[in-house]
């Protein structure tokens, strides 16, 4: 018989790479310790390289169950699939920072996320202006 089985909560993050511009999207339940793994290069064979230059941007934490977090990550990655953000593109550029966070802002007011949910990581003064648009954008839905 299980005794107080914890409910574990979900969170999609959008990571960058400082050193290459490539982002990338995942979902986790501990996103320290998830962090701390592919700046180890013990993530994803997409965040394999150039390891230790991953930083965090943007979290969306509180994801109730393990499907709605794996809808969201998918959804990030190929929002045309789902009919997300028709000005998102099938190329190279959909992994581009603006559009990454265009798709996330669609996200967040389609699955209803609030905007308490959402954590920015500024870690460039060069990224400010895009990351400040970003929640002025979240705050007023």
């Amino acid at each position: 018989m299980k005794v107080n089985a914890q409910l574990s909560m979900y969170t999609v993050y959008l990571l960058l790479n400082i050193a290459t511009g490539r982002t990338y999207v995942g979902y986790t339940t501990s996103i320290e310790t998830r962090l701390c793994q592919h700046r180890l290069g013990h993530g994803s064979n997409a965040t394999s390289r150039d390891s230790k230059s991953w930083v965090l941007l943007v979290a969306l934490r509180e994801i109730s169950n393990r499907k709605t977090a794996l809808l969201l990550e998918n959804s990030w990655h190929r929002p045309w699939l789902v009919g997300l953000a028709a000005t998102a593109s099938t190329s190279a550029s959909a992994h581009h920072l603006s559009n990454r966070l265009l798709v996330a802002r669609i996200l967040i007011a389609t699955f209803g996320i609030c905007p308490t949910q959402v954590t920015i990581h500024n870690v460039s003064p060069a990224l400010s202006d895009s990351l400040h648009d970003f929640l002025c954008k979240i705050e007023s839905i």
